[in-house]
């Protein structure tokens, strides 16, 4: 928003903030710390504001080897045993470090786009839940969660105080996914999943394209079974298994004009 407002004094203003920011960068690599990769996603995306692809694409590598030393590719709660009851701190923890995973892949794909370099995280060899809304604990008594390749489903149950009603913890249960009554549980899935998958699918397209440029193969983008057809396939499938809620309907346009422009955004994107 920042990069397209005319107004000239909000475009500095995230300037002083960037500057000050890469000023710290010696001390961030001296050690590895969770916060540093927050500031780092931050400041990839400042850098593709600036259309800086290359500085925006080093940041975010920085936060792909910072990711991997944390561990955060790795689903912590598949360690939990089947039906453990966690805090709503704990749930939003794991969801923290999920969303930081996701959006340093998401950086990982746009530094690839930006300037055809190959790219360092590959999704398929990452079995991580793909975040949800952080608010959902707040309206919903049951929803789900999934793998990108959607082997794993877990579903959680809020348990809210029985006088306030507010969340206090969160049972986990795994599910399988290829269990026609698990099917619908799909449609409970929060939309921020939705718009992960789609970047994880643009990252395999991108790492595909760029691993490409300069084949002298010139069939490759046809040939049946190649990783354009897969590609292909896959991004004719996304928007039919989207839940009915998220569909490109009359319905669904009427329900998105009485959200907030901020959630609106999130449904626009989708």
């Amino acid at each position: 928003m920042i990069r397209f407002s005319p107004r000239q004094d909000i475009r500095h203003k995230s300037d002083t903030f960037a500057k000050t920011a890469i000023e710290m960068m010696s001390s961030v690599l001296d050690k590895v710390d969770f916060s540093y990769v927050q500031g780092l996603i931050i400041l990839s995306l400042y850098q593709l504001s600036h259309f800086n692809g290359y500085k925006a694409w080093l940041y975010s590598t920085i936060a792909v080897r910072m990711v991997c030393e944390l561990g955060l590719y790795k689903e912590k709660l598949f360690d939990e045993s089947p039906g453990t009851i966690i805090s709503v701190d704990q749930w939003t923890t794991y969801e923290y470090e999920r969303r930081a995973f996701w959006m340093t892949s998401m950086m990982d794909t746009y530094g690839g786009a930006c300037t055809g370099t190959p790219m360092s995280l590959y999704i398929e060899d990452y079995n991580l839940l793909l975040p949800t809304d952080l608010d959902i604990i707040e309206t919903s008594d049951d929803f789900y969660q999934e793998t990108f390749d959607g082997s794993r489903l877990i579903h959680y149950h809020v348990i809210r105080d029985p006088f306030t009603q507010k969340a206090e913890n969160i049972q986990v249960w795994p599910l399988d996914p290829r269990l026609p009554e698990n099917q619908a549980k799909r449609e409970q899935i929060g939309i921020e999943s939705f718009i992960s998958k789609a970047n994880a699918i643009l990252g395999m397209v991108v790492r595909t394209i760029n691993r490409q440029l300069h084949s002298q193969d010139t069939l490759c983008y046809y040939r049946q079974g190649s990783d354009y057809y897969r590609h292909d396939k896959t991004l004719d499938a996304w928007p039919s298994d989207l839940p009915f809620n998220l569909r490109d309907t009359p319905a669904n346009a009427e329900k998105f004009k009485e959200m907030s422009p901020i959630k609106l955004t999130q449904y626009f994107v989708v």
